[in-house]
């Protein structure tokens, strides 16, 4: 379902031919990547300053969450271009982040037309904040492009390393914001590359996404993963079984 529905959607929302080709060879390596890179230091990358200490979690208000999300997206598609990153294969080369960096841009077309609203309270406004951070910053440092063609919006990635040397620079704006405590900066970045995006993109990128052929509804089993253990308790193996039952799925989810 996943392969399904990332050819369709990135044969939908990309211009480039050479690009839909290129994730479709790469898309679930890259994933994991960018998650990784994302979550394990996107999110945790960073020291205190003194002026900060001391201070209440809250300090710098409704824009901490937007920016913290802006950070985490910048700092995985910086890195993604890290020879490290290639070295120790968690992006195995260069097209494989290119590849990365062409879905990220794709998919905020599909967030945006899966969205219902561009604003509202919780973390999927936080995210879509982020996102837009993200989006708006490396369309005006020239790594982004938004092209309209035939009627339809799509955000192409116009130079790779123009890309990276913007997130670089917003990854480190955004930085300084959250450890020097820089209230009025934060909101200001926020409210500048922050706010909605056009009503209609998000129009078009809704009434393209009712026209692809892709199930309304998906049903999930997650596995079960059982412990192996040797006579002094130690961990030998792992193995991963399936409910034959998707009613003793839910029932077990539920414990």
């Amino acid at each position: 379902l996943q392969t399904l529905r990332g050819d369709v959607v990135d044969r939908a929302f990309s211009i480039d031919p050479a690009a839909v080709a290129r994730n479709a060879k790469w898309r679930d390596r890259v994933a994991f990547g960018l998650f990784v890179l994302r979550e394990v230091i996107g999110r945790r990358l960073g020291k205190p300053s003194a002026r900060r200490r001391g201070l209440p979690p809250d300090y710098l208000s409704n824009a901490l969450p937007a920016l913290e999300e802006a950070r985490a997206d910048a700092i995985a598609l910086y890195l993604a271009f890290e020879p490290l990153t290639h070295t120790i294969g968690l992006i195995p080369h260069q097209p494989a982040a290119q590849a990365g960096c062409d879905r990220y841009f794709n998919r905020l077309l599909e967030k945006l037309a899966l969205s219902r609203q561009q604003n509202g309270p919780g973390a999927a406004h936080h995210r879509a904040r982020g996102d837009r951070i993200v989006l708006k910053w490396a369309v005006e440092k020239g790594g982004v492009e938004v092209v309209e063609k035939d009627g339809h919006v799509f955000f192409t990635v116009k130079d790779y390393s123009t890309l990276r040397k913007g997130m670089g620079e917003l990854a480190a704006a955004v930085q300084r914001i959250r450890f020097s405590a820089d209230h009025q900066e934060a909101n200001r970045l926020v409210n500048t590359y922050g706010a909605p995006l056009s009503a209609s993109w998000h129009e078009d990128a809704r009434n393209r996404w009712k026209g692809l052929p892709l199930p309304s509804a998906a049903a999930i089993v997650l596995p079960v993963l059982r412990a192996k253990l040797d006579d002094r308790g130690q961990l030998v193996d792992v193995t991963v079984h399936y409910p034959s039952r998707f009613i003793d799925h839910q029932a077990q989810s539920a414990q």
